[in-house]
């Protein structure tokens, strides 16, 4: 059995042992999230620390399904009212992901500020992904092992 230390630390002890499990862990910790950081969800609180992050991260590891792919790919423009010019919101959050993705396969250091970006990474990056939550500048440092 395993249990978050962290951000979500549950009132009862739930066994992560199926995706059901898993699912209900993850809508608690959103719930968590939504209540201490309005209009920020998935950013930790101020007392997060690095411990709390590592045991939650191990469990948020479980949850991930890697992609077939190895970079976030963006869905070709289908515009249905006309002609929209620039990069959407998406296609800019997948440039977003690709570019860490591409300075972390090179040895470099890169950062994050939300869980989802690290969810997002662990699709593509699952075994080799380290992760370090530096709470005085409040973003997570991401690099490969």
């Amino acid at each position: 059995m395993q249990k978050s230390s962290g951000f979500c630390k549950i009132n009862k002890k739930i066994k992560i042992n199926s995706k059901k499990h898993i699912d209900k862990w993850l809508q608690k910790c959103y719930n968590v999230f939504r209540s201490k950081r309005k209009g920020t969800l998935m950013r930790p609180p101020n007392e997060y620390t690095n411990q709390d992050w590592q045991s939650d991260f191990e469990i948020l590891k479980q949850t991930v399904t890697p992609a077939p792919e190895n970079k976030m790919t963006v869905a070709p423009d289908t515009s249905f009212y006309g002609s929209y010019y620039g990069k959407t919101q998406y296609q800019n959050y997948c440039s977003f992901i690709n570019n860490i993705l591409k300075n972390i396969r090179r040895g470099e250091i890169d950062y994050c500020y939300y869980i989802y970006q690290i969810a997002d990474l662990l699709k593509y990056e699952k075994e080799r992904l380290e992760v370090q939550w530096l709470q005085s500048e409040r973003c997570f440092r991401v690099s490969l092992k």
